[in-house]
């Protein structure tokens, strides 16, 4: 979404705040003055309240004093309605609060549309004004008068390039780094799409505004001083803090929009799209990027040294890669489609690393010139593991799970934690569910869940080890096996179940048992298996009131889980009530198939009664395998 380019939308803004508080027309006459005071807000409310108390009570008492000398100095410009209007708006600010008119002004602000909205205008009119004063400079004959000009020139692009330092740097730590995390959880995607839509907008007009301050300065080095000397050397200096700008915004406007698979499987096909912020402004026949997969290791090398060297961990092949704008959304972007693995090289290590474990990215580079300027950019994508099989898979979809979760800003490519708070991996274990599901995690699932982790104790963190290398105690499987089988198994076949809530899911067999032994025969509830992954069970309260487990049952050779399942429960007498009171009818009703639905010549599922109980307790019931009812 492209930004604003006329006052009208500022002034616009400005309404949606002040509109419960100044007429329009006193907004009209206002606008100007606070448009140079929204700049300065100060929205540090919870690390200096003191401080910001203070910054309230002196923007109510400008505002007021603003509006008064309109009053008292420029009669001649207010008509009788505009003078009543005045009036009613100093009554009405005697009478409000300070700091709540400032916080919602702040509030207000926050919005990175209407921030950057303020932002732009206010950097547009400040070029403008330098592009007049250099224009005024070079018309100039005298040279005394010249050189006059020149010095008031050149300290206010000293105080341009300040600032704009200080507004790069908010947009790459702020703006930018709030869509790769968008982009990270996999949030809404068209809300992403929206923001880096709107940061570009903002970007090349930095950018733009920036390359003419850089003309404007080269315009002031070129004119000789009247004492035949040279302009002063800190305008050279300046000259280099402008180009230093210019290079931060070209570097860091070149991301990676649509990532690599962090779980890449060699000779198998995806795509990846590169975008540049400066849409209009690089040149769009440049060469093809230089892409390569590298190691760890070589990541962190050019990470260090901020170039990128002819190592490579592999070979790769694509077709594309060369920038194309796209003049309705003018972006620059280059696509790498049908990208493949043809080849990986496994760093050696003195201690053998598996597979999984080892961690890999494409890195994208190029090097152009526009003007004089020579840039140099590249990025590297987010960590991904190569395998070379579908069972490789669980495994490393856990080192990328845990790397994508438990990294610290800025470190070392692509250095993790070993070791977590519980309560840091159960935000994260609840996220991934989320992600694929509406219902997220219940406060019984996460204490399952961290039962299972920690082992059975009680301890606050969780190591690596524990997450997806080791195996779970009498289990042949680590516990994110078992939670990613879970997780696979709800997302492609009980995701409608699952949001519905009548699925309990991560409940450890003895609570389970704990809570039916409360409950009426034939209550029942559904849950991952402990035994089997991605197994579904069900436990049940028989007519004796013991508490039974039905074997667990599988998505094995094609089966549709969810049919199964509910013709389990539909046609097995012994379950009449989901835990802890809904009958099964009104709970899983709605999938029960259809009257005079056609079997297509197929014989009708029937009940199975045979095998109830998980494998360790196949001899739960001394009756035999058909249950007691």
């Amino acid at each position: 979404m492209a930004l604003p380019q006329n006052d009208d939308v500022v002034l616009i803004a400005i309404g949606r705040f002040f509109g419960s508080y100044l007429p329009e027309s006193v907004q009209n006459v206002l606008e100007s003055w606070l448009q140079v005071k929204i700049q300065s807000v100060q929205s540090n409310q919870r690390q200096f309240p003191l401080l910001f108390v203070q910054h309230a009570h002196r923007f109510h008492n400008d505002l007021t004093q603003e509006m008064s000398r309109i009053l008292r100095d420029e009669p001649s410009g207010c008509s009788r309605d505009l003078q009543g209007a005045l009036s009613t708006a100093i009554s009405n600010l005697h009478t409000t609060n300070p700091v709540l008119v400032y916080s919602a002004l702040v509030t207000f602000l926050q919005s990175r549309e209407i921030r950057l909205t303020f932002a732009a205008s206010s950097t547009e009119h400040q070029v403008n004004e330098l592009a007049v004063l250099a224009g005024d400079l070079v018309r100039m004959v005298v040279r005394s008068q010249r050189d006059d000009v020149a010095q008031g020139l050149i300290a206010e692009l000293q105080g341009f390039v300040e600032r704009a330092a200080i507004t790069v740097q908010q947009i790459i730590a702020g703006d930018l780094s709030q869509w790769e995390l968008q982009r990270n959880e996999q949030r809404d995607e068209a809300a992403s799409a929206n923001l880096l839509n709107t940061i570009q907008s903002w970007w090349e007009l930095l950018w733009n505004a920036l390359w003419r301050v850089r003309e404007r300065i080269l315009t002031v080095l070129a004119l000789p001083s009247a004492d035949g000397g040279t302009v002063p050397a800190d305008l050279g200096q300046l000259l280099g803090q402008t180009n230093n700008l210019l290079a931060t915004l070209t570097f860091a406007g070149f991301v990676v929009e649509k990532q690599p698979p962090q779980v890449m499987k060699t000779y198998t096909r995806y795509n990846v799209r590169i975008r540049h912020m400066m849409g209009s402004r690089l040149p769009y026949w440049m060469e093809s990027f230089s892409t390569s997969i590298v190691s760890e290791s070589q990541a962190r090398d050019i990470q260090q040294s901020q170039m990128v060297h002819d190592q490579t961990s592999g070979n790769l092949t694509y077709e594309g890669g060369q920038l194309v704008r796209n003049e309705g959304s003018n972006q620059l972007e280059a696509i790498f489609r049908n990208l493949q693995i043809t080849r990986i090289v496994r760093p050696e290590r003195v201690q053998p690393v598996p597979v999984t474990d080892q961690k890999f990215a494409l890195v994208f580079s190029h090097t152009f010139f526009i003007g004089d300027l020579r840039f140099a950019i590249w990025n590297v994508s987010y960590p991904v593991v190569v395998i070379v099989h579908c069972s490789q898979e669980s495994q490393a979809w856990a080192t990328i799970v845990w790397d994508g979760a438990f990294f610290t800003p800025n470190r070392a490519l692509f250095e993790v934690a070993n070791q977590v708070s519980w309560n840091v991996l159960g935000t994260m274990l609840n996220r991934r569910f989320v992600i694929h599901m509406e219902r997220p995690l219940t406060a019984q699932n996460l204490q399952c869940l961290r039962a299972k982790a920690a082992r059975g104790s009680n301890q606050d963190f969780v190591t690596r080890d524990q997450f997806y290398r080791e195996n779970l105690p009498n289990r042949t499987f680590s516990f994110w096996s078992w939670f990613y089988a879970a997780l696979k198994v709800t997302r492609d076949h009980l995701t409608n179940i699952w949001n519905d809530g009548h699925m309990i899911g991560f409940i450890e067999r003895s609570h389970a048992e704990d809570i039916l032994k409360e409950s009426s025969p034939g209550t029942f509830l559904v849950r991952f298996s402990d035994s089997q992954l991605g197994g579904i069970t069900i436990a049940y309260v028989s007519h004796n009131r013991q508490v039974r487990h039905i074997e667990p049952f599988t998505a094995v050779n094609g089966r549709n889980l969810a049919e199964y399942l509910v013709s389990k429960i539909r046609q097995l007498p012994q379950l009449k009530v989901v835990y802890p009171g809904t009958a099964k009818g009104q709970a899983f009703g709605r999938y029960y198939p259809s009257v005079g639905q056609r079997s297509y010549g197929y014989v009708p599922v029937i009940p199975d009664y045979g095998n109830f109980g998980e494998e360790e307790e196949q001899q739960h019931n001394s009756n035999g395998n058909v249950p007691e009812e």
